[in-house]
């Protein structure tokens, strides 16, 4: 991965350098190279660039982010000076749904509209303007990050995920599940306390069908975030469905109203 800001990183081998940009943010414990697959899906009518959260990869020496907002944030900033007045396309998934979602409410107020926000295995927060619903309650009251080390890799071994044979080995997993508990923790937080906005631009909303953690209603619930197009979909696979094959994307997007 080639980095291009402080805070966006792109392949080496951009098949489609010319493309719009599609603007990947990684799960909770994921880096940039974590979203290969989705860089694999939407190549080559888009050219991706993906966030490198802070503490990890090139960035391992930067503590972690704070907050979601903080990341969005960084973000932000950072994009402004890469923008080509193309409309982007914005994927998240799982706690990069969040930081998706406010990365596209200061875009929007910035008058950049995406073509499309993509949250993908991330359970809404509940109706806009309103309360947290039950089911973002129970996610804020899981508090993975609180948990031991084995019953934390237990909870992330129920949602699968083609990359947990690196904790069998104990200096790696020494290194990573610190970063996995700061992410879990920012994202239980924002689950809590967030007030997010409303976007502008269509959204859709990837449910995986195996998915323990998040159900197809509360994926759709995804309906309330935005005034645009809304379309929700289920697709084999559970959390990290991606990992499993291609899920077309690209055709899904082609059919996405304006």
């Amino acid at each position: 991965m080639a980095m291009i800001t402080a805070n966006w990183w792109s392949p080496d081998d951009v098949a489609a350098p010319d493309q719009p940009r599609v603007l990947l943010f990684p799960f909770a414990g994921g880096a940039a190279h974590s979203m290969r697959e989705w860089i694999v899906e939407l190549e080559p009518e888009w050219r991706p660039l993906v966030m490198q959260y802070p503490g990890r990869g090139s960035r391992s020496r930067e503590p972690f982010a704070a907050s979601v907002a903080d990341l969005a944030a960084a973000a932000f900033a950072d994009f402004l000076a890469l923008d080509d007045g193309r409309p982007p396309l914005v994927l998240g998934q799982s706690l990069g749904g969040y930081v998706a979602q406010a990365f596209t409410a200061a875009l929007e107020t910035a008058g950049i509209t995406p073509r499309a926000l993509v949250v993908v295995s991330v359970r809404a927060l509940g109706d806009a303007g309103g309360p947290p619903d039950a089911a973002a309650g129970r996610l804020g009251r899981n508090r993975w990050h609180q948990q031991s080390d084995d019953d934390l890799l237990a909870r992330l071994h129920e949602l699968g995920g083609a990359d947990l044979e690196v904790f069998e080995h104990p200096a790696l997993r020494e290194a990573l599940l610190p970063i996995v508990r700061a992410d879990l923790a920012i994202g239980d937080a924002h689950v809590a306390h967030a007030k997010p906005h409303r976007v502008r631009c269509p959204v859709l909303a990837v449910h995986g069908i195996g998915d323990r953690q998040v159900s197809a209603a509360e994926s759709a619930a995804w309906a309330t975030w935005t005034t645009g197009a809304f379309q929700a979909v289920s697709l084999p696979g559970g959390h990290f469905l991606q990992q499993r094959g291609p899920v077309g994307l690209r055709g899904i997007l082609a059919g996405l109203p304006a």
